[in-house]
């Protein structure tokens, strides 16, 4: 009788532990993550009023208007070490560059395509954080790479590196330690609003 109430307790302890350490597992943050989003894309201001100062000096009064035509869709990589994230983002849009001689033309005189790639190391704090909500902040930095081609015959394709950067002051993902759903508010290469899934392991 002895040993049959002995093995029992053994038996009720391993089974406890085992259970306490799953429980911990469970509860443990997981340190990898993948995040595809969807991105309002950027559109260069600066640029538009440097390129239009020149058509306005070439063909007298011209407008330049630089708009995304679908966005951006990208693919991101952090990894997690308590309230820190580190990781990259990788992403690709396309824009159109329309060219108006006129305010009142409804047809360009010329059109310009773009293909952005970028590649930007990034940086982000949780400010508040439980195991189904991230409240957090993001920086990121590097280098986005452009093509252009005008719409005109023997136009040749134009290449060129530029600086991209990314400011999220917020950021929130709402989820599980295994799935979720986030989205962000910021400015640069991702543009105003970006949103996506959160898949981590």
């Amino acid at each position: 009788m002895k040993s049959i109430v002995k093995t029992t307790v053994v038996l009720a302890a391993f089974i406890l532990g085992a259970v306490t350490v799953k429980a911990q597992n469970v509860n443990e943050e997981k340190k990898h993550e993948f995040r595809p989003f969807y991105g309002t894309a950027y559109s260069s201001s600066i640029s538009d009023i440097f390129s239009g100062s020149i058509s306005n000096a070439l063909f007298g009064t011209a407008e330049k208007s630089e708009s995304s035509t679908w966005g951006m869709v990208g693919l991101g990589y952090r990894y997690h070490v308590d309230r820190f994230g580190i990781g990259i983002d990788l992403g690709y849009s396309t824009a159109k560059e329309e060219l108006f001689k006129k305010k009142k033309d409804v047809k360009p005189f010329e059109t310009k395509n773009f293909k952005r790639y970028f590649v930007m190391p990034t940086a982000s704090f949780s400010y508040y954080k439980t195991n189904t909500i991230d409240l957090y902040g993001a920086a990121s930095a590097g280098a986005i790479y452009e093509t252009s081609k005008r719409d005109v015959k023997d136009a040749k394709t134009e290449n060129k590196t530029e600086f991209a950067y990314q400011v999220t002051p917020i950021g929130l993902r709402i989820g599980n330690q295994s799935i979720g759903g986030f989205v962000e508010l910021g400015y640069g290469q991702k543009g105003l609003i970006n949103a996506g899934l959160s898949f981590k392991f």
